[in-house]
């Protein structure tokens, strides 16, 4: 799940990023560069947190039936 969250927040950061090179006249400026970084600064925390709680969950699941 957690893949498939990071995976349309990348693409949906990639895609505004082309968007503001293609349309804003700014291409390979610095408005797509700080929109792949904001893209990159929510998808590690984001798959870091969904990570930790798929673990917990395990941890919790395996206590509770074990």
């Amino acid at each position: 799940m957690y893949r498939l969250l990071g995976g349309i927040l990348v693409f949906v950061g990639s895609a505004a990023s082309i968007y503001f090179a293609a349309y804003s006249g700014d291409q390979g400026g610095i408005t797509p560069f700080y929109l792949q970084i904001a893209v990159v600064l929510a998808y590690a925390p984001l798959s870091v947190s969904l990570i930790i709680i798929h673990l917990l969950w395990q941890w919790a699941s395996s206590r509770h039936h074990g």
